[in-house]
């Protein structure tokens, strides 16, 4: 499944919007590290939605080699 720019552009805003409406101008720091934590789950959740696995077929003296790869964000 391809990564879906809408859902992460919303998931974005929706991260801004929230610090807009409980954040004091004395916070901006905290706010910060809070809009950019949201931002990498977003962006972390759309690579694994997007790209999880990979079908890998290979080929060698003794016939086809095939595999799944799995691979997750931390």
């Amino acid at each position: 499944m391809p990564v879906q720019k809408a859902t992460l552009k919303a998931e974005i805003k929706a991260a801004f919007i929230a610090e807009m409406n409980k954040t004091s101008a004395s916070d901006r720091e905290a706010s910060l590290d809070r809009i950019a934590e949201k931002i990498a789950d977003a962006v972390a959740s759309a690579i694994i939605d997007g790209v999880n696995t990979a079908k890998i077929e290979l080929a060698n003296s003794a016939g086809p080699v095939t595999g799944t790869i799995t691979a997750s964000a931390v």
